[in-house]
This record gives structure tokens, sequence and C-alpha cells, in this order.
């Protein structure tokens, strides 16, 4: 079994340093251009990074006829941890064609077009801290979805950024996944080295293959790591000595920031008289068929942001219906959705919901099946990220977006959507009546108080004979009932109503529409497993550092990265179902 379990690692980090290797090779190459004309662009460079003259116009020269208007310069010579953790997360194939996808850089220069700098306010060429350039960069992206790209030079050195250690380099360049990345990499050393004592016959092929990767990513390739050598003599110790400095340091950073010691006070206040007066007196009958034989299906926790709170679900034996109940009230709805889409949590809702338009695009083909819009309203849009891809398909036609977080005005500025309405959808029914011509209700109605309000008002919105796309998690997913209180489509408290198909069918003939067809399988997105490994071990090991929790000390910390760190085999085996079945 130990020769199987390692010869799987081995041969996974051999392929993964194959796969950086082909990344490698198809990156731009930035050639000297000294007589070809200055392109109007800006160059934004980080502390401790010089570009000469020549540099800026070779690069102005290279962004100009490859058609971007982002351009990140990647220094040949770019320690070889940075340029492995680099390719990693930047997929030359797709960056240009994901339209949504997070901005990935070196972190040295940054070239910008003077489009782009005029829209996201930048006049002059500027030199920023580590910090906001990799901030600028993954804000700037989003002004250029498909027009931005990644050139190696090899004459630009990287040169010494001041006061920035490997982790620190690592964590910006990682961004918000980074925490993962770094638990899974010191689990990997870990797993090998204890392997080296248990069974060493087995585990030694998997530490060559781990020291080899540097080798076999870029030897005979355009870049040459001042590091390379001793990058590979030394990676399991510089991995071990990074990823638990990494972690360290966000631990600490996440304590002391202080939008977080300001909202610790903020939430202690809210919490002194306990959860209880966020909800609702239980119903006792079910709100879509006023039956009132009830029963408890599940009964969960809130498992993103942990924010303390039992959440009950039950089921109506008449119709099927499942909803919360009791119900949050709106105190309890302004509290658990404070800092999950804005503030403290935004980070990661865009590293959840914007890094992949796969499941983006699968909607727009079903949606292409049955219209070519003209006009689009995108209902609960958050930050615009089904209206960019859209606009890839059909870029002539107009989207809007309505969702009651600020990202839908982010949206707009960046021109994902050309307007965002902030507010609730009944608001604006009157002012919007007969204007689309298609509206999109994706993961929105589950959230809704009263999601028959919703849908009057997008019949009042749709022109005579337009269309409703409309989608919920299904209750009658099997796999979802399997994994109990740690599917992720249960998501409470901010879902509300689970509607199954038939209950649906019957809510909007009741408001007006004629239902036209169905799927089930078009728009799923195949995570069931790897998060419901990720939400038990987040029960084992609650994060510590949300304002909403005492503070916890290091021996927490270290109890939660080793549940992280053995338990990351359960998260492997997640993926793994969720790819095959």
């Amino acid at each position: 079994m130990a020769y199987i379990f390692y010869s799987i690692i081995a041969i996974g980090l051999i392929v993964s340093a194959l796969i950086t290797r082909r990344r490698i090779m198809q990156c731009i190459i930035m050639h000297d251009a000294l007589h070809a004309p200055a392109a109007p662009y800006r160059l934004i460079t980080a502390d401790g990074t010089t570009i000469e003259e020549s540099r800026k116009r070779a690069a102005s020269h290279c962004a100009y006829t490859c058609d971007l208007d982002l351009l990140d310069f990647v220094p040949a010579d770019l320690p070889a941890e940075k340029l492995l953790a680099l390719m990693q997360m930047y997929n030359p194939a797709r960056y240009r064609t994901n339209r949504i996808a997070g901005a990935v850089s070196a972190g040295h220069a940054l070239l910008i077009s003077e489009a782009v700098a005029n829209r996201a306010g930048i006049s002059e060429d500027r030199a920023v801290s580590a910090d906001e350039f990799f901030n600028l960069a993954r804000r700037l992206k989003k002004f250029a979805p498909c027009r931005a790209g990644i050139a190696i030079a090899p004459g630009f050195q990287a040169g010494q950024q001041p006061g920035m250690t490997q982790h620190e380099g690592l964590q910006l360049i990682y961004g918000y996944g980074a925490p993962i990345i770094f638990s899974v990499e010191l689990a990997i050393v870990a797993f090998i080295l204890l392997g080296l004592f248990a069974a060493p016959y087995a585990a030694l092929p998997a530490l060559l293959a781990l020291h080899a990767q540097p080798l076999i990513a870029f030897l005979g390739t355009p870049v040459r790591p001042g590091d390379l050598f001793s990058a590979t003599l030394l990676r399991s110790l510089i991995i071990t000595i990074s990823s638990i400095a990494g972690i360290a340091d966000m631990l600490k950073r996440r304590e002391t920031h202080p939008d977080r010691v300001q909202a610790r006070a903020e939430y202690a206040e809210l919490l002194a008289a306990g959860t209880e007066r966020f909800f609702d007196p239980r119903s006792e009958t079910c709100p879509l068929c006023r039956g009132d034989n009830l029963v408890m299906l599940v009964q969960t926790h809130e498992p993103v942001m942990h924010k303390p709170g039992s959440f009950s679900l039950e089921k109506c034996r008449a119709c099927g219906h499942i909803f919360q109940n009791p119900p949050l009230n709106t105190t309890g709805l302004s509290f658990y959705y404070r800092d999950l889409y804005d503030g403290l949590g935004a980070p990661l809702t865009e590293f959840i919901l914007g890094s992949d338009d796969s499941v983006y695009r699968r909607r727009i083909k079903l949606f292409a099946r049955y219209c070519t819009p003209g006009r689009w309203l995108d209902v609960g849009g958050g930050n615009g990220y089904l209206c960019c891809v859209a606009r890839g398909r059909w870029p002539r036609a107009r989207f809007d977006g309505l969702d009651l977080s600020r990202g839908i005005q982010e949206a707009q500025e960046q021109g994902w959507v050309d307007h965002g309405y902030r507010g609730l959808f009944p608001e604006f029914s009157g002012t919007l009546a007969g204007i689309y011509d298609g509206i999109s209700m994706i993961q929105f109605l589950e959230h809704m108080v009263k999601p028959e309000e919703n849908l009057r008002a997008a019949h009042t919105a749709l022109v005579e004979g337009g269309l409703l796309f409309v989608e919920v998690p299904n209750p009658d997913f099997l796999p979802g009932r399997m994994l109990g209180r740690f599917w992720f489509q249960w998501l409470q408290p901010q879902h509300i109503h689970f509607f199954s198909i038939a209950t649906m069918e019957k809510l909007l003939r009741e408001s007006g529409f004629t239902p036209l067809a169905r799927h089930v399988r078009e728009s799923h997105i195949p995570i069931d497993y790897v998060l419901a490994a990720v939400f038990l071990l987040r029960f084992l090991a609650p994060p510590g550092h949300y304002p909403w929790h005492q503070k916890k000390g290091w021996r927490y910390s270290l109890w939660r990265c080793a549940v992280f760190t053995l338990g990351s085999p359960l998260i492997a085996a997640g993926f793994l179902a969720d790819m095959l079945l």
C-alpha cells in the first residue's frame, strides 16, 4: 500500500513539473525593440525594481504587437520557488480566454495601456510597495478581462525587494489561496519525510521527484533562476520553512489587521445578547401550501464564515417543500450577511466565485439554446461574473445587473455590466417595466424570504414573450442527501427555501410564467465531495481568526494546521470523487 501511495505522489510531482515547463514554453518572450516606436502605456513598478527606458520601450512594443492592455514582466532570474508558484497560478492557454480569471503577477513590473489607466484613474508611471502592487494588479486585470498577459523578459533581473521574505513573496503570488497551498505543500513534505522512516524504499522516489521539480521545470527553458541548484538540493527544507512561516505570518496579520480589531469589538456587542434574537418564531405551517405536517430534515451551522448559531431545515410532507424554520428576521439577515459578500468576506467570495469561468460558460451555452439576448438583466448578479462571461458570447447585447452588495457597482466601473442596480428587485420593478427580453436568477431565489415577489417583479420587467432563467439548488440531489449537513448547497443561513422541480414550476405558474424547459445537469458544479471534506475539517477545527470568535492562541493554530495537514488526503479523495462521479 505504501508503494502505491508514494508512487502516486512521485508521479504527481513529476507531472506538475512537466506542466510548469510547458506553461513556461507557452509564455510570451519579450525581445529587445530598441528602434520600435513607444506605444502609449504606463508603467507600475514595485519597490526595489528598476526599469530602463529601453526595457519599457521593448515591453510596450511587445504588449502592442500582442494586443494586450496589461503586461506583467517576469524576470528570467526569478527565484525558483517563486517561479514555480507563478506558473502554478498562470495557465497561458486559458488566461486570455477566462474572462473572470484573477490577475497573476511576478510582483515586479506591470505595463498598462493608456485606455485602462484612464478608466482606473492612473495618470502617470508610479512605484508602489509590494502589497499595493499586487492589489493594483488584481484590480486592473478586471478592466482588461481578455487583454492581459505575462511575458518573460530575458534581460530583466529580479533585484532585491526591500523587506520581502520568501514566504511573503509566495503569499502575494498565491493570493487568497495561499493558506491552502502552504498546507498542501507542507503535508506532502511531511508525508514523504515520515515515509523515509516507515517505508524508506517506497518514499525515496517521491523525495527525489520533489527535489527534481525545479530542474525538470526550468532546464532548457528561457528562464534562469539564480538559485536553481540550491533550491533543488534544499527543497524539502525550503518548503517546510516557507510554509510554516507563511501560515504563521498570515495568522498574525489576520489577528492584528485594523479592520478586524475594530470588527471584533462590534461583533462582541452584537452577540452580547445571544443569537436567539436573530430569529422569528418557528412557523407551524409550510410557506407554500400552508400544510402543517412538518418534519426536521437537517440541523446545521454556518459553514463558510462560522458565525455562531444553529439552523434548522424542515420539510413539508404535503408538498415536499424544504425551508428554514425558524426563519431569520431582518436583524438576523443583516447580521449573517454582514462581511459575507462584502467587507471581511469579500476576498473569500471572489476566490470561490471568480476563479474559473467554466460554470458560467455552461450556463451561457444553455441560455443560447433558447435566445439571443438584446437586453439582459442578471438578478442577484453579485460581482457581475455571469454578465462578463456572457458579453464574450454576445458583445453587442446590453447586460445589466442587480444585487444588494456593492460588487455590482464595481462591476459597472469595470465594464462587466452596463448598469448596476443596487437594492431589492421589487423596488425597481416599476422603473424597469417591459425593458428586458431576458432575465436570469442564478442561485438567487433560495436566498429570498418572499421569492414570489421577485418572480412577479421579473414578470413586470420582461417584454411580452421574454424569457426567465432560474437556477436553484436541487434538494432531491442524491449525493446532497448522502452528505447530510456537510452538503455545501444547504448553505445556512443564507439559503432559506429549497424548491423541488414540482414546487418551482408551481411557483412560476402562480407568478404568471409558463415553464418551457428544465435541466438538472448543465450547470452542476462538481465540488460536492471536496467541499464536504473541507467543511468537515473546518467543523473539527473552525477558523479562529474571525472577529466573531474569541481570540485563540498559538496552540489552537498549531492544532488547526495539523488537522488540515493530516486531513489533506480526505480533500484529495473528495476532489477525485467529484471528477469521477
